[in-house]
């Protein structure tokens, strides 16, 4: 049982790994925080979970998100059909 245990946690490691190096991989340098690229591949390479993780929190510049003020609506929420009750 105890080998099932490492083989499922080196598989979610190797996971974790690749997934971080993929979106290393795919992320301008524009957008890369604190050190170089290549500082920090060296880092995912030697120390991969641990790099993968830092990556993952702190090596890209968040994200930018559309925010463009309040919304206003065109049409009325109710349509006023022919009276009522």
């Amino acid at each position: 049982m105890l080998g099932l245990l490492t083989l499922v946690l080196i598989g979610v490691a190797v996971l974790l790994w690749v997934g971080a190096l993929r979106d290393f991989l795919r992320t301008p340098a524009e957008q890369v925080r604190f050190v170089p690229k290549l500082v920090w591949l060296l880092f995912l390479i030697h120390a991969p979970v641990f790099g993968a993780l830092v990556w993952s929190y702190l090596g890209k510049k968040p994200a930018r998100t559309a925010t463009r003020g309040p919304i206003h609506r065109i049409e009325p929420l109710v349509n006023s059909g022919s009276g009522g009750i």
